[in-house]
């Protein structure tokens, strides 16, 4: 038990370090390029992008602990933050005139313009920082610049300062590969399956002990499996902001429904439930009769082996936007018995010692229940529609017919 807990936690600590190593690294790649455009760039892009320091700023922003779908939202809150910032900057510049800016003037318009940025609630933390750098620079460097800043050049070159970051960011999440958010879901989705089937054949190992001495083994180790289980699903739930920047990426890895961190919370929710039914048992076995002993244990079996059937199942589902064949998950045989063994262990408790157990059943249940799939009937018959097609264009091709 120690060595499995020193082994899993030196993998925790090496992938966390390998993570902040990738992120480390997709950020100095971004102020590389930035470096060498600014520097041996084509000349027309080296006078256009007039603040480098600026570009640094944003590719640090955007491309920090980023996935491509982060890049690319960071790149579309560029955009705005630009359009914010830019244009009445420009139309100021032109009626006023940069040489008529006093330092009153710009010290009013620089706060006017940043209350205007900040006070909107809807409007994203990075859109704000980026507008209040842009902010500042197009109007205390045109204060500085006087009668010399142009008025519609200079706003222009804050500009192509910006994108230069952003395009930087975006391409250091592209290189040397991609890294998706959806492809991180999918890997820890599969993980957190894993996790889940492991912790389940311990609770109900451990609520099938013979004595006290072995449920606390299995207890022990499913307690340290769930904080596992706490952190992936926080990965994941970080993840799911970026995942809907990356439509297309989504389709190439095509998740199942358990990518979806409230789904995931909800099947913890009721292992969290069996761990805390378990710590409640007063004494081992809870069963003294061999009889329903047996019966009780082959029942839990039952119904473990099934859950585990839907999660492995449930993970590789194809959501309706992605694919319209489905896995049918609930066989007709593999239903009778669930609901069989099911029906079997519904026994009311007879006193208050039994309670935990029974709660423990109650959430075994639930666990069950929500791991079961169910597939629009619409798309089952799309699906039918599509094999008959198939099979009439296959049947057509044989005898000689074009499809």
């Amino acid at each position: 038990m120690a060595a499995t807990t020193t082994t899993n936690t030196y993998q925790d600590g090496r992938a966390v370090w390998f993570t902040r190593l990738a992120s480390a690294s997709r950020a100095a790649l971004a102020c590389s390029i930035v470096a060498y455009t600014t520097l041996y760039g084509p000349a027309t892009l080296r006078r256009l992008v007039a603040f480098p320091a600026f570009s640094y700023l944003t590719a640090t922003l955007i491309v920090t602990n980023a996935a491509l779908g982060d890049a690319v939202r960071g790149c579309c809150l560029v955009v705005f933050a630009t359009i914010q910032t830019v244009c009445p900057a420009m139309f100021l510049f032109w009626f006023i005139g940069p040489a008529k800016f006093s330092l009153i003037t710009t010290a009013v318009t620089v706060a006017l313009a940043s209350v205007v940025v900040v006070l909107p609630s809807s409007t994203h933390l990075l859109a704000k920082k980026i507008a209040l750098g842009q902010i500042v620079i197009i109007y205390v460097v045109g204060f500085i610049g006087g009668a010399q800043t142009d008025p519609l050049m200079h706003p222009l070159h804050v500009a192509a300062t910006t994108a230069l970051g952003a395009a930087a960011s975006l391409i250091a999440t592209l290189l040397p590969f991609p890294r998706l958010a959806s492809l991180q879901v999918k890997t820890k989705s599969k993980s957190v399956v894993e996790n889940m089937t492991e912790r389940l054949s311990l609770m109900v190992k451990a609520i099938l002990a013979e004595d006290r001495t072995m449920a606390a083994a299995s207890i022990s180790r499913a307690h340290f499996l769930s904080s596992s289980a706490t952190k992936l699903l926080h990965s994941i739930k970080l993840y799911q902001e970026s995942k809907k920047w990356e439509k297309f990426p989504f389709k190439i890895c095509k998740m199942g429904w358990l990518s979806n961190s409230e789904k995931l919370e909800d099947l913890e929710m009721a292992l969290n439930g069996m761990e805390l039914a378990l710590s409640k048992i007063p004494s081992y076995p809870i069963q003294n009769n061999p009889q329903n002993y047996q019966t009780l244990k082959h029942d839990l079996n039952n119904l473990e082996n099934q859950i585990n059937l839907s999660l492995k199942q449930a993970n590789t589902y194809f959501s309706p936007s992605d694919s319209l064949t489905f896995p049918e998950v609930n066989v007709d045989d593999d239903k009778t018995t669930i609901i069989n063994t099911l029906k079997s262990i519904q026994i009311i408790p007879t006193n208050h010692q039994d309670l935990p157990h029974f709660f423990f059943i109650f959430c075994m249940k639930l666990l069950y229940k929500k791991t079961q799939i169910k597939i629009p009937t619409k798309f089952k018959e799309e699906s039918k529609e599509t094999e008959i097609k198939n099979s009439t264009n296959k049947e057509k091709t044989e005898h000689g017919f074009p499809p």
